[in-house]
């Protein structure tokens, strides 16, 4: 019991305080004084502050109703940006597949070319060997020959 009266100690002392202040300022004449409110006068500020508000959300509505309008606006715009990009990426892509294909078949045709050009070359080197033998047993006979 004694501990609660201690407790709350404090708080009489602040509660007495304050209705020292309020008395003083009574006698004085510099208290504040409540501002008396008819009902009507009550509910007319209520309906302004809900009217204010209203019209606050409705604004809010329409701005928002807006922004969602652009919004929708810009994804049609890239959505339609986006399919003319794949298009032409698969324009791109067919004609890189074609260019590849022609590259592959003149790649086969050179390697052809090639080994004909290298069988042939040696062939022509051989014949030329057995020429360059043709040629020196002829010499070789003519030198006999002229002695």
């Amino acid at each position: 019991m004694k501990a609660e009266i201690e407790a709350t100690k404090g708080e009489r002392e602040r509660l007495r305080q304050l209705q020292k202040d309020q008395l003083f300022h009574l006698r004085r004449g510099t208290h504040v004084k409540d501002q008396l409110l008819t009902t009507t006068k009550e509910r007319d500020i209520r309906e302004a502050r809900v009217a204010d508000m209203e019209s606050k959300l409705v604004q809010q509505r329409y701005a928002l109703n807006n922004e969602m309008k652009e919004l929708n606006g810009d994804i049609e715009g890239l959505k339609r940006l986006l399919t003319d990009q794949k298009h032409a990426s698969r324009e791109t892509l067919e004609t890189l597949k074609k260019q590849h294909v022609a590259v592959d078949s003149s790649r086969g045709e050179l390697s052809e070319a090639r080994e004909k050009y290298e069988r042939e070359n040696s062939e022509l080197m051989l014949l030329k060997h057995d020429l360059q033998t043709v040629l020196h047993y002829i010499r070789v006979r003519a030198r006999e020959a002229d002695k």
